[in-house]
This record gives C-alpha cells, structure tokens and sequence, in this order.
C-alpha cells in the first residue's frame, strides 16, 4: 500500500510538498522502513493530486497519511 502525506513548504514558488512512499518491515538488509520514497515540490494542489493519480494508477492502493 502507498502512503502519502501532502504539506506547507516555506518556498513561495512552491509552497506544497508532496511526499509518497511504500511502506516496510525493517530487515538486516533494510535500513530504512520503506520500499520507496519520493519527495515533490508543487506550485499547485492540482498539481500535486496530478502526480498522486499517476502514482495510483501504477499502485493498487494508495492511503493518506496525518
């Protein structure tokens, strides 16, 4: 399942950032506790839900998170 949390950045350019990530179990060969993890920065909402939709139509599921 993908994971994404949206928020307020302090750049006037591009004030929203977007960050999407698969979620993992840690292991001895993984050190950090996700599969992938993507960080944007957006000029618009519109632009940022853009690039989720492309991520959720690649993934089966897709959740918010606080």
């Amino acid at each position: 399942m993908v994971q994404y949390s949206i928020s307020a950045t302090n750049n006037p350019n591009k004030p929203i950032k977007l960050c999407i990530w698969e979620p993992a179990v840690l292991s001895d060969s993984r050190v950090r506790p996700f599969q992938f993890k993507a960080n944007y920065t957006c000029e618009t909402l519109p632009e940022a839900m853009e690039i989720l939709r492309q991520v959720e139509a690649k993934s089966q599921s897709y959740e918010a998170v606080a």
